[in-house]
């Protein structure tokens, strides 16, 4: 099974976990799980990823679309432009 899955605070009114599913469904992606990983606080980061270590990518939703930064590993050049 390949894992996605968003972070944010709070998650409540998301509807990507919903929406993935459907796409997945909708365009034949097997094999494939969308789910919300809500953390209060963006040092909780880390801790997602030991605990689910076979996530292959992440949406990062307010508040953290800034404050992920400091944990990616490279920065596509019009991320670093727009600071998100």
């Amino acid at each position: 099974m390949r894992k996605f899955g968003l972070i944010g605070f709070p998650l409540g009114h998301s509807f990507s976990k919903k929406y993935f599913t459907a796409k997945f469904e909708r365009e034949g992606i097997n094999g494939c799980q969308f789910d919300l990983y809500e953390i209060p606080q963006i040092e909780d980061f880390p801790e997602v990823l030991l605990k689910h270590p076979e996530l292959e990518g992440m949406a990062v939703t307010i508040p953290y679309k800034e404050q992920v930064i400091s944990f990616l590993d490279e920065l596509d050049p019009a991320c670093k432009t727009i600071g998100a």
